[in-house]
């Protein structure tokens, strides 16, 4: 995670990336974020306009206390905003709890891909939810 998590490169990709980065807060204390971007949707998509949930984390003791939901609804309605058809992530396949969270806001699984993490190679689902029927 140190590697994978710097300051400096949370910092490019702010600063490079023609997504959106956005932070919810409980007064002045993070409670969570997300990162979206429309660069480097996967082949499997095709030529439709994609946004990418990059990243999107809550503060553990604020899970499962409608924050993600929150952040979900927010994501949505940029998406919306911006007549994007489609918003995929890719997820660990391990992580459960939040494969769960995103199949409740109507994501499905459509593919699969290595992600290293320093050295070890782990498998991320690829999901998606169609917003706009092709």
């Amino acid at each position: 995670m140190s590697e994978q998590f710097t300051r400096d490169q949370l910092e490019q990709q702010v600063c490079n990336d023609p997504g959106m980065f956005s932070i919810l807060y409980d007064g002045q204390t993070p409670a969570g974020y997300y990162r979206l971007s429309i660069q480097n949707a996967p082949p499997e998509l095709g030529n439709i306009s994609a946004l990418e949930i990059a990243r999107i984390y809550i503060v553990k003791q604020w899970q499962g206390r409608g924050a993600g939901d929150l952040l979900m609804r927010t994501i949505h309605s940029f998406a919306a905003e911006h007549q994007f058809a489609v918003v995929w992530l890719g997820v660990w396949e391990k992580n459960e709890p939040a494969i769960r969270f995103y199949k409740k806001w109507g994501f499905e699984k459509f593919g699969e891909h290595d992600f290293l993490l320093g050295t070890d190679v782990q498998c991320d689902w690829l999901m998606k939810k169609e917003l706009i029927q092709q």
